[in-house]
């Protein structure tokens, strides 16, 4: 492994292991050269994907690449909601990134069911279930959000367990809910086995 390799992965390593998202971002923004806080979607897709974050950092140096990555359009598909709609997002970076890939993967696992969608039986249960969930809030005013919104027929509301439009995800058959339900541990809250 080349130097610079070592040196890259050294310094993904060391912005990783911070404490919170937001020392990611602030961190991440010193890094780079740049004034103001990374955005989240650039910190969440730093996050979560190894490849995009070495080559952030390699580029650090030569600023019109630097900046093309950092407004690369994709970077949208990594937006996750922020909680209370906090600029100082204390979660752990750890979370957030594996709640970045898993936003941007929910598409996929959508197209590969060829858009299928759950009968109304389950539409409704698994509706309920959110409904009553704490983890349901505003999605963020992002452009992949707001398209997103568009598709889900205009309720915006995301759970910001898993970062998907709720609205989306209820109707996807090989989507689940991530959190375990009170009254049954080995369940999800939508009443399918936990995995």
């Amino acid at each position: 492994m080349g130097v610079q390799k070592q040196e890259l992965d050294r310094l993904v390593a060391e912005i990783c292991a911070l404490p919170t998202f937001y020392d990611v971002r602030s961190t991440l923004a010193k890094r780079l050269g740049v004034d103001d806080l990374v955005t989240p979607e650039v910190a969440a897709r730093f996050l979560a994907d190894r490849t995009f974050a070495r080559t952030l950092l390699a580029t650090r140096h030569v600023v019109e690449w630097r900046d093309r990555m950092l407004k690369d359009p994709l970077n949208a598909e990594f937006t996750v909601p922020l909680f209370k709609e906090a600029e100082r997002d204390e979660r752990s970076p750890e979370s957030v990134g594996a709640l970045a890939l898993k936003a941007a993967n929910a598409y996929i696992k959508w197209s590969e069911s060829g858009f299928q969608t759950v009968g109304d039986a389950v539409l409704e249960r698994r509706r309920a279930a959110c409904l009553a969930c704490d983890r349901l809030r505003a999605a963020p005013q992002t452009l992949a959000y707001r398209l997103a919104d568009k598709l889900a027929g205009g309720d915006g509301r995301v759970c910001v367990e898993c970062g998907c439009l709720f609205a989306k995800k209820i109707s996807i058959p090989k989507e689940t809910c991530p959190l375990a339900s009170a009254e049954n541990p080995r369940e999800s809250r939508w009443g399918d086995p936990l995995s």
